[in-house]
């Protein structure tokens, strides 16, 4: 099941990076926002969307935790909204 969260968390996230990726591997511990990956606006739409799929409700903590700036941070934290 985690790497079912994985893979669909990485689609949502492809779907709104400004990078496009030929091979399935993506860098999770990348500072996505800071290095160009994702603009503000797109992380407003990226952020709905996984909350959409996931049935979750990232709270403001959340999103101001350093924890947020990483992919593996945010896979970390929707793996703790599920349990």
């Amino acid at each position: 099941m985690k790497k079912n969260i994985e893979n669909n968390f990485l689609k949502i996230f492809k779907k709104y990076s400004s990078i496009k990726y030929n091979k399935a591997f993506i860098e999770k511990k990348i500072l996505y926002l800071e290095e160009g990956y994702i603009d503000s606006f797109s992380l407003i739409s990226f952020i709905d969307e996984v909350e959409n799929k996931f049935k979750i409700k990232f709270s403001n903590k959340d999103k101001v935790s350093k924890k947020f700036k990483t992919l593996d941070g945010i896979l970390e934290i929707i793996k703790k909204n599920l349990n």
